[in-house]
Formats: C-alpha cells, structure tokens, sequence
C-alpha cells in the first residue's frame, strides 16, 4: 500500500503530529530487519517503538508537534498520482508519528522514520511513501533538519547511519549488531570506528555496553601501548615497504587508523581490535584483555 491509497482508507478531520529524537539518553535503538527495538539502556527493560503503545496510550517518548496540520492537504495527497516511491529497506526506527483523529476518535496513525522514508501503519504493515508526502510532513517539523535526498548508502557500510550509544544496527548477514563509536583511542581527536556486538541471548547485553565504555573510560592507558607496538612495527618493516622516516610516534596516528572494535558473547572472550595499516591487504588485530593488558596477532 501507499500512503495515498492509506490515506484514501482512513476517515479524519484532525491530524496530530510527533517527534522523537533517536539519539535521546538513556534509549538505544536496535534495528533488526522488519523490526525496530527501543531499549532503556540501563535496565535493558523493552518499551514501545510505536506513537501508540500496546495500551493504546501515546508513547511518551515522543514530543508532541505544536504547529497546526492542514487536513485538506493531507486528504488532497490520495488525489495525487505519483510514482515517486521509497523502498522500506532501512533503518526501522520510528522518529517521527502521525495520529489521525475523526471526532477526537483515534482512527489510524503511521510510524515512520521520516530522514529515511520508511513508514509502518497501525498493523506494522509498510507503506510506500512519495517524496510529495516527505515533503509535506518535513514542513510541519517545524526548526527541525529533516533531509529530503532520495540518496541511500553504500549497503556494506550501513553501520555508519548509526551512532553508539543510542543507536545499533542489526546486520542480518552477520548476525551481529553494528554502530559508529567516535573516539579517539588511536588518534589525537575523535575518529570513526565501527563497532561490532556479537548478540547475547539474540540481543545486546549490559555487561557488552559495560565493556564498551571501559575502554572508551581508559584510552589513556591503552594508547601508549599501541604507539609502543606500531612505532616498533614501523621500523621493523619500514624498509621492506618503502615507508617514510618519522619523527615522532604521534605521525602513527596519519599512517595507522583503529578500524572495527569486535565485543565477543561471551565476557570471557577477548576483545578484538582491527587496524588498518602500511600493510593493506591483511592488516593489524590486537586482542584487548584490560587497558594495559593487550596482545597482537
């Protein structure tokens, strides 16, 4: 279906409108495939994705929307023919909801992710939305940056579209959860790296996220100790691949970058780390115990 024909469906003469920021603390996203997940993050308690729960309630992790919505031009769009529509291929987490009243009677309401032009009705059935109808909406999110781009990205690189700590992206292939952590635990500022959860019980566990941020808590330690290694290796193939003289071990941080950052099941397992390197077909894997208690492959 789409949202014409869903529109067309429905009878309204009042429409509200709601937003949720997805990078709101305390709250991790998960998306995983035709599900999105919202999770409190300290207690790991499951809540409602929805703009109206399982009670029937608003969801109180939205923000009403202030501005006045047009009825006519909403019902004006089922007149609309237009074949300008966005496949539901990404990135299910619901941050924008629209709740169609007739007479103060709840008569329907969509869950959509509006950055993304995904949408799901009251049934979590999809609906196709046209870049007329995003358009639309993005006007009444009034001081909000909303792109309006048919653009997607790059399919291996999804996990960039997700920030930690809120926001985790479930890679079906896989079967672990990506992310985006900024950090800067190989470089002087802050850099992109990707982050991988191997699930526990299916989902993320706090005792992963603990580990996570004790060594996010403890770059100051791990860092020296990863100059140590790389200015070492450095010098010792610095002649089999023709690399520049250095002066100093900080120039490390232009040459060798912290690529992924691997958070094992089990909490018994190590933590592994990938660096790409002077030598780009294989790279560097270093295994993280404790901050200053890190071995290399």
């Amino acid at each position: 279906m789409n949202i014409n024909q869903y529109l067309a469906s429905k009878n309204f003469n009042q429409i509200r409108l709601f937003f949720r920021e997805s990078r709101k603390s305390g709250l991790s996203f998960v998306d995983k495939g035709a599900l999105s997940i919202l999770i409190k993050t300290e207690s790991g308690e499951q809540i409602s994705n929805s703009i109206i729960d399982a009670t029937g309630e608003i969801n109180f992790s939205f923000k009403g929307i202030d501005q006045e919505i047009n009825v006519d031009e909403f019902k004006h769009l089922a007149q609309k023919n237009e074949d300008c529509f966005f496949p539901n291929s990404k990135y299910s987490i619901t941050d924008t909801g629209i709740i169609f009243y007739d007479n103060a009677n709840i008569t329907g309401f969509l869950n959509l992710n509006i950055r993304s032009k995904l949408c799901r009705d009251e049934q979590s059935q999809n609906i196709d939305l046209s870049i007329l109808f995003i358009q639309l909406v993005a006007k009444y999110l009034k001081g909000i940056h909303v792109p309006i781009g048919n653009g997607y990205p790059d399919i291996y690189r999804k996990w960039e579209d997700y920030k930690y700590p809120n926001e985790f992206y479930f890679n079906p292939v896989f079967k672990n959860y990506e992310t985006t952590l900024l950090n800067g635990i190989f470089s002087i500022n802050s850099k992109q790296i990707k982050l991988e959860i191997d699930p526990t019980n299916h989902i993320i566990a706090k005792n992963q996220i603990d580990r996570v941020e004790s060594i996010i808590n403890n770059t100051y330690l791990t860092r020296p100790i990863l100059l140590k290694f790389f200015w070492t290796q450095y010098h010792k193939w610095k002649e089999d691949y023709e690399l520049p003289e250095i002066k100093s071990d900080e120039h490390l941080f232009d040459i060798v970058s912290l690529f992924s950052i691997t958070i094992p099941e089990n909490s018994n397992e190590l933590i592994r780390f990938f660096f790409r390197t002077w030598d780009e077909e294989h790279g560097q894997f270093a295994y993280y115990k404790t901050a200053e208690e890190i071995t290399f492959e």
